[in-house]
């Protein structure tokens, strides 16, 4: 009999989380009028050529559970198993449930048990279900023979190939302390089921690859083959990268409309731009390549011209993805993501990364869920670094948090800013404890180079990269920072920018969480009012040679700790979600979705002093605007509201060293004679004109075009009208001297 359609198949369409697949059509009713989803085989099991619909059928719900006869025969769970394994392969969690019978009953079905049984009790029965490892382990005895092991125990092993990451080490911890064997040894058994897995699956691809002819059609057509082979396993190998199964063939996606490869190396998985060199091997590798002669197919070549057409048009039905993440987040709803693996709506990848362990969060954190998860971060990982204030702590907080909530905030975050006195106050490892938890690794970071053109080269390099943190280490302070790159990158939501090396261009989204280290730095404004402060301060000559730390090296503490310190902030960010995400009113720049978070955030949490330095820190680091407040509060008190042009104002200057920085810069095309000065001051005063600084707006009142431009100060509170005209030759009292032509 054709299964054309499975037993209430419907239900497998619908459901979102639990499935049931029952061995008869009676089984499947009782489930149903039990208010269980369930769906079955016409017949007594599904067929081979039934797999590719059932595993099609079952990809909606979140785990599929098998519930087959129970008998002395064991044909029921043969059954199952075989399911079992035709699912796990396609990346379902799928697990067995085994019904349990009478002494001396041949036989019990599910019809059978709900006839004797509550439906809460199968509901039970269900939750408890074993995946494939453990149900093959569990009918291994304690008491096997030595000499048995490897046959008794390699079914075992070979299944949990079908696990993810996490879950095949506890099946393979279990058998090694269950057994009393070596871990070495059953990775041996490990590494040979593996082989033999590969061997299997290059036979089973050269069977079951799609066939592509390039020649003898339409290119269109020859195209649209080629773009087929891509789409035809893809999911399969997006599900099989979740679960950490290694694989030679990339899953591809798309990343701002270019073509890209999800690969792997010892450090985890990392998003990479595809070459045509590397869409070659590929097409190589999801197809078939043949051609016909003489009546019979022979191999062919694969034109060059596929490769560069599948880079132009990618296959629009590839998912998304835009960020990688190594711990469990939350999305922009504030639901809590743990499930390895793709995440369509965030365009996401969520690494399960088995160092990490399984994180577990409480629903609805308790005032001492909080108070624990606060006093991990405060009172152990933070505990030795010397903030120089509430605010700076209050903002590392911000910043361990912020990685894990960047979906929440889908806006512009600021550049977090940790400065010291001195080097050695522990900037850098601040930073690098913050990566180690949202991350599991150290910060990649970066130099900030002088000029913007190769800081835009190399923010587009790290913004391909996908990664989750941007580290700017050790800027000089020699000068004041004042970079237009920078400044853009940090507030961009869109970044387009040339590629290296190539003509094409490359768009991402920068949404990283950016830190930056420098021993008193100084901004201009543009920069300023983009950063957060975080300041060390050890009150101590060389920091560096300080000790008595809580944990040492906090380094290898951290990591050991690692899901604590995950499960901390995540429980802190789950109470602030459950308490309804509340905002609260707070300033900061153009971060006006950040900071009433982080507001709310810190109420709920009882850590105090929030952005209360920010005035502090414009103040200490505008060293700029600092300089514009005392020359115009000098000004006002001379002039008063008159008409100055720039070559009296320079010369005021000079009487009283201000603006020093402006006027002064070495070099210049006129060096460094007063004329260069009023040039330089010039030049100055038209990029502020209409600026306000203190209670005062500097404005231009008269204009001789080459000749000069007079400014004067205005009152902010003074109704003014930028009507600029010329000067009137009876009331300029300055000489022709004294003309400024560069302004």
């Amino acid at each position: 009999i054709a299964n054309e359609v499975f037993y209430n198949e419907d239900a497998a369409r619908r459901t979102e989380e639990l499935l049931l697949i029952t061995e008869g059509v009676t089984d499947c009713i009782s489930a149903m009028q039990a208010g269980i989803a369930c769906i079955s085989p016409v017949t007594v099991q599904f067929r081979k050529q039934d797999h590719p619909r059932l595993v099609d059928l079952t990809k909606n719900a979140k785990r599929v559970v098998i519930c087959n006869d129970a008998e002395d025969n064991g044909a029921g769970e043969k059954g199952a198993l075989e399911t079992a394994r035709v699912l796990a392969k396609a990346a379902r969690d799928v697990r067995i449930a085994t019904l349990p019978r009478m002494e001396k009953q041949a036989k019990v079905d599910l019809n059978d048990f709900l006839r004797d049984h509550d439906p809460s009790e199968l509901q039970a029965l269900l939750r408890s279900a074993h995946s494939v490892a453990d149900h093959l382990m569990a009918q291994v005895p304690d008491d096997t023979p030595a000499a048995e092991f490897d046959r008794r125990l390699t079914p075992v092993v070979a299944a949990t190939l079908d696990l993810g990451l996490l879950e095949r080490e506890r099946v393979l911890a279990q058998i090694a302390q269950r057994f009393t064997l070596g871990r070495e040894a059953v990775d041996a058994v490990l590494r040979r089921v593996q082989d033999q897995r590969q061997v299997e699956e290059r036979k089973l691809r050269s069977i079951q690859l799609p066939e592509v002819f390039p020649e003898g059609v339409q290119e269109s057509t020859m195209f649209e083959d080629a773009n087929a082979a891509l789409l035809h396993s893809n999911d399969l190998r997006i599900a099989q990268a979740a679960r950490g199964v290694s694989q030679r063939v990339p899953p591809l996606f798309i990343r701002a409309r270019q073509l890209i490869g999800l690969f792997h190396d010892h450090e985890g998985p990392y998003m990479s731009d595809l070459d045509e060199a590397t869409v070659h091997g590929i097409l190589a590798r999801v197809a078939n390549w043949v051609r016909m002669r003489k009546g019979n197919k022979e191999p062919a070549r694969i034109p060059t011209r596929i490769a560069k057409d599948v880079l132009a048009f990618p296959p629009k039905e590839l998912p998304s993805l835009e960020s990688l993440v190594a711990t469990p987040i939350f999305d922009r709803n504030g639901k809590l993501l743990k499930d390895p693996g793709l995440h369509v709506t965030e365009q996401l990848w969520l690494h399960a990364d088995p160092r990490l362990g399984e994180v577990l969060v409480p629903n609805t954190p308790t005032a001492e869920d909080i108070v624990a998860a606060r006093e991990l971060i405060v009172e152990h990982l933070f505990y030795d670094f010397p903030f120089q204030e509430a605010s700076d702590r209050a903002h590392a907080i911000a910043a361990l948090a912020l990685p894990f909530m960047r979906r929440i905030i889908s806006d512009d975050t600021p550049m977090h800013v940790v400065s010291a006195p001195t080097a050695g106050s522990g900037k850098t490892l601040l930073c690098n404890l913050i990566s180690i938890v949202a991350t599991g690794k150290e910060c990649d970071s970066h130099s900030l180079p002088d000029n913007d053109e190769e800081a835009r080269k190399m923010l587009t390099a790290e913004f391909a990269t996908g990664r989750g943190i941007i580290l700017l280490d050790n800027v000089k302070n020699q000068k004041m920072l004042d970079s237009t790159t920078l400044a853009n990158a940090i507030t961009a939501r869109s970044w387009t920018d040339r590629k290296l090396g190539e003509n094409a261009m490359l768009t991402s989204r920068p949404d990283a969480t950016w830190f930056m280290t420098a021993n008193n730095p100084r901004f201009s404004m543009e920069l300023a009012r983009r950063c957060i402060r975080i300041r060390l301060d050890s009150k101590r000559d060389m920091p560096w040679m300080r000790t008595g730390f809580k944990h040492k090296p906090i380094r290898r503490w951290a990591v050991e700790n690692r899901n604590a310190l995950v499960t901390a902030v995540l429980t802190l960010i789950q109470a602030w979600v459950v308490q309804g995400m509340p905002h609260k009113e707070a300033e900061h720049g153009s971060f006006g979705v950040w900071a009433p978070v982080f507001a709310g955030a810190m109420e709920v949490w009882e850590i105090p002093g929030f952005l209360e330095n920010t005035q502090d820190f414009y103040e200490t680091s505008d060293e700029e605007g600092t300089s514009w407040r005392e020359f115009t509060a000098a000004w006002w008190q001379r002039f008063g509201d008159q008409a100055i042009r720039v070559n009296e104002l320079n010369a005021f200057c000079e009487e009283r060293n201000l603006l020093e920085e402006i006027r002064l810069r070495e070099g210049g095309k006129y060096g460094d004679t007063p004329r260069a000065q009023q040039t330089r001051l010039g030049r100055a005063l038209v990029q502020v004109r209409g600026c306000v600084y203190g209670d005062l707006r500097i404005v231009l009142v008269a204009d001789r075009g080459h000749k000069g431009k007079a400014y004067a100060l205005r009152p902010v509170d003074t109704d003014y009208t930028d009507n600029v005209v010329p000067f009137d030759q009876d009331a300029a009292k300055h000489s022709e001297d004294g003309v400024d032509p560069w302004a």
